[in-house]
């Protein structure tokens, strides 16, 4: 009993303070699940809420602007305790209105660029699995597919970008637990640095 304080969730999950610094969105944990309550930062008084409804929950949570805030938000499952299904995410603005659901995976805003983000998509098969591609989606106008960055080295490789939008490197895990790490320098081309059947080591990026 008296390690049951240490072992229960945090009131306040998440924090982020908006670019001008006058405004803070928290992920606050709730009975029924997470919301997010967005406060001015000088007096901590409640702009706006967002709810995930019962067994909500919020993961992304990033201001892309002064205004403007991302937010992924998904549901546990009742039986298993967990959420099953991938998190859906919005653009929501901090004194509310209408939110913009992102048509596809949000995969990294891009620093000094808040009218764009990079989203994946699954470009193609191979292997009977899909190729992963980033495209660059430009904000308020998300149901495009936006432009082609690039594409995974393989179909079981996930991609790392950096703040600037860049993709940098992948990492392919294949049937058997065995992984290639590629980094990427230009145009398409990615550059296998570690096959761990060969070097025996398994090497990921961060």
């Amino acid at each position: 009993a008296d390690w049951a304080p240490l072992l229960r969730r945090a009131v306040v999950e998440n924090v982020q303070i908006s670019p001008d610094g006058t405004h803070l969105a928290l992920a606050v944990r709730t009975e029924k699940g997470t919301i997010v309550t967005l406060r001015r930062s000088d007096t901590f008084a409640v702009v706006s809420k967002i709810e995930a409804g019962a067994g909500g929950e919020i993961g992304t949570l990033k201001w892309l602007d002064d205004n403007r805030l991302l937010v992924s938000a998904n549901r546990t499952n009742s039986m298993y305790g967990f959420a099953l299904v991938a998190p859906a995410t919005y653009i929501v603005n901090k004194n509310g209105g209408t939110a913009y659901k992102l048509p596809a995976n949000f995969v990294s805003t891009i620093d000094g660029d808040p009218d764009h983000l990079l989203v994946s998509k699954c470009g193609s098969y191979a292997d009977g699995d899909c190729v992963i591609e980033i495209r660059r989606a430009e904000i308020g106008h998300l149901v495009r597919p936006g432009e082609k960055v690039i594409a995974a080295p393989d179909a079981h490789a996930s991609l790392y970008v950096d703040g600037k939008g860049q993709a940098r490197s992948a990492v392919s895990w294949d049937d058997d637990g065995y992984s290639k790490l590629y980094v990427h320098k230009e145009g398409d081309r990615w550059d296998l640095i570690n096959d761990s059947t060969q070097s025996g080591v398994d090497i990921a990026p961060l």
